[in-house]
């Protein structure tokens, strides 16, 4: 006889809710981008027909509409399709995050919406779990596009950093204004950090997930100047280190230079100009440690500037 047991856990995780709407993926059996390919053909009994693919997923219905990622996998027919891929999502905040999905499509699947269950993910998405709405759009002559609405739930990562951030610098000088980040918005984990700059910095901005998971943007930190430089940052990827150089302009101390550094090796910048007399660095932030958000004083340009780290 089976036991099949259900008992109440007293675990707690925190999570994050994802809504994502207005994703569409093209399904191309033939032509120049084609994405799926037949492997087995049906057999004698009408099922068995086996289909391996690499769906692409836009962010609008449009041919020029923006990359989001590819649905990774294969579909087997059993008078009706059964469906197991791997979401790989590609580009800026989601790079390299996945949800996995599984589902049966009814052999009138086109023109009934139907649903894909999510069993797990990865990256910003770990251990994730949801539905998947498809909804059939169109026909082409090289395939079909369907409309996605995913909803799910996974575990917030905020649990690595259960303690406030700890602070290095400020390195500048005294700007009229200040950018500092109040107790109840400290940062967990960087998102984007948008440098304005000329000759020298003249604006900082950047957003991230405070340790409640919410997203926040802070700046820009200083004049209109300049042009922006954006970095954004993947799932496995954090600024470990910046550093960067003052200068007096207009009888002020401002940050002349910055350059950032990723756990990767990637560098960005130098922004700005550097003064080779007057360099500074974040040299509290341990090997293992990573920068999480910025504070600093402002006015014209960026007057000084420091780092959360945890």
């Amino acid at each position: 006889m089976a036991d099949m047991e259900v008992t109440p856990s007293g675990a707690l995780l925190e999570s994050n809710e994802l809504k994502f709407r207005n994703l569409f993926m093209r399904q191309l059996r033939k032509g120049p981008e084609v994405n799926q390919g037949e492997i087995l053909a049906n057999t004698a009994i009408g099922m068995g027909e086996t289909a391996v693919n690499n769906w692409a997923i836009y962010a609008g219905p449009k041919q020029d509409a923006k990359l989001v990622g590819r649905a990774k996998g294969m579909h087997i027919s059993a008078r009706g399709w059964c469906h197991s891929f791997s979401i790989v999502f590609e580009g800026e905040r989601f790079s390299g995050s996945t949800l996995q999905a599984m589902g049966v499509d009814s052999e009138d699947s086109d023109n009934i919406p139907s649903e894909w269950s999510i069993v797990g993910g990865t990256g910003e998405f770990q251990m994730a779990r949801g539905v998947i709405k498809r909804k059939f759009l169109e026909w082409t002559a090289d395939g079909k596009t369907q409309e996605l609405t995913i909803h799910a739930f996974c575990v917030s990562d905020m649990q690595s950093f259960p303690d406030p951030p700890k602070e290095d610098g400020p390195w500048g000088g005294n700007g009229s204004s200040k950018g500092y980040i109040e107790r109840g918005q400290l940062p967990a984990r960087l998102l984007s950090v948008t440098i304005h700059c000329g000759f020298i910095v003249d604006a900082l901005e950047f957003s991230y997930l405070d340790q409640a998971g919410q997203q926040r943007t802070f700046g820009p930190w200083g004049g209109s100047g300049g042009h922006k430089e954006t970095m954004t940052l993947g799932t496995s990827d954090f600024i470990t280190k910046i550093s960067g150089t003052t200068d007096e302009v207009d009888g002020r101390t401002v940050v002349s230079s910055l350059l950032i550094v990723t756990n990767n090796g990637k560098t960005y910048g130098p922004f700005g100009t550097e003064n080779a007399k007057k360099k500074f660095s974040s040299g509290k932030v341990p090997s293992n440690g990573r920068i999480t958000g910025f504070f600093g004083t402002y006015s014209k340009y960026l007057d000084s500037v420091g780092v959360y780290y945890a």
